[in-house]
């Protein structure tokens, strides 16, 4: 399940803070790769995470998100998503979007603040483009994090082993 733990500061996914859930997950609330999603929830004042974007990560398992998270529907007559995802990782978005945050210890975001936020829109032809560079480095990204949880899986399983002796390093 991918929750606020997931997005760091930097708006950024991390990987590795995924939260198992056992139960069914509805059908409007399962995740495949590289779907858009938003923080709705800020457990600090300073609104670091509210309202940050991250593009759902191709992992071979089923996913669903957190109430602290929103799934956004794309219109892809209007936008391609990875340029709206680009465009909300801005500071810009970021310091309009956190004004619509609220809350004394726990900042809850109003998702009407997106109905408010005025962007430029290219020509969709223009952000395609710009969307198919994404989209690559996104591949990348995703082939990375694969790459890096076979590396702990590995470690979890030789380490014990080292440690055991059953298990040597030649020089």
């Amino acid at each position: 399940m991918i929750n606020l733990a997931c997005i760091d500061i930097n708006r950024n996914y991390r990987d590795g803070q995924l939260k198992y859930y056992a139960n069914d997950v509805s059908a409007d609330k399962q995740l495949t790769g590289n779907e858009l999603l938003i923080a709705c929830t800020d457990l600090t004042r300073n609104a670091d995470i509210v309202g940050s974007p991250i593009l759902v990560p191709k992992i071979a398992q089923q996913m669903t998100f957190s109430m602290d998270m929103a799934k956004l529907e794309v219109d892809n007559c209007i936008f391609d998503k990875y340029y709206l995802y680009m465009t909300l990782r801005t500071k810009y978005y970021h310091n309009f979007i956190k004004k619509y945050a609220s809350g004394t210890n726990v900042l809850h975001l109003n998702l009407d603040g997106l109905n408010w936020y005025t962007m430029w829109v290219p020509p969709l032809p223009l952000q395609s483009q710009f969307g198919h560079i994404i989209h690559k480095l996104q591949v990348h990204m995703n082939d990375i994090l694969h790459e890096n949880r076979q590396l702990y899986d590995l470690r979890d399983w030789l380490l014990p082993m080292l440690m055991n002796g059953q298990a040597t390093i030649e020089d």
